[in-house]
């Protein structure tokens, strides 16, 4: 019978984990892949009808002024590189391509600089830069697609999520294939 590494020795690697099975759906690698082996819409293709109807369009409005998802979209707009509250394009983009990968590995790195290029004709008012409350609002946006139901828990799971995405935790040889 093998033997237990003590306690000390298993606690070196933080685990993460996700608690809310909704959000872990959506980041997981084989989501879309099971769901086409299955003759279903690939996740991203998948939406919630009810989720336009008035009320919801409401509570989804006053989402994006809970503290706990203002907080959560300051830790993430914290994470790019800024100059006076400002991100420039390259760095916009840099991290686009990271929650890209994230959320849909399967899609070719040329479709995804494009969709960058594309949402950020969309967020930005300026050619070169973005600031960090146009950032917000597309990464409030970004989780408003995503999340399936107007649950805050939801939408701070889908955020939080993103978090080590962005430091770097996530493969970035993917992302920089593109460079």
């Amino acid at each position: 019978m093998a033997e237990l590494a003590p306690e000390s020795a298993r606690m070196t690697q933080p685990q993460l984990y996700m608690t809310n099975l909704q959000t872990a759906l959506v980041f997981n690698p084989w989501r879309d892949r099971v769901a086409e082996m299955d003759g279903k819409l690939v996740y991203a293709e998948d939406g919630n009808l009810s989720m336009d109807n008035e009320k919801n369009s409401k509570m989804r409005t006053e989402l994006r002024s809970h503290p706990a998802v203002e907080d959560a979209l300051g830790r993430l707009t914290s994470l790019y590189t800024q100059v006076d509250g400002m991100i420039g394009k390259d760095e916009y983009v840099r991290n686009y391509l990271r929650i890209f990968q994230a959320l849909q590995p399967d899609v070719p790195t040329a479709e995804a600089q494009q969709e960058a290029e594309e949402d950020w004709r969309s967020d930005s008012t300026d050619h070169n830069f973005i600031s960090q409350q146009q950032l917000a609002r597309s990464l409030f946006e970004l989780a408003d697609l995503w999340c399936k139901s107007v649950d805050v828990n939801e939408y701070l799971a889908f955020l939080d999520t993103l978090v080590p995405k962005l430091r770097g935790g996530y493969p970035v040889q993917a992302v920089q294939q593109t460079q």
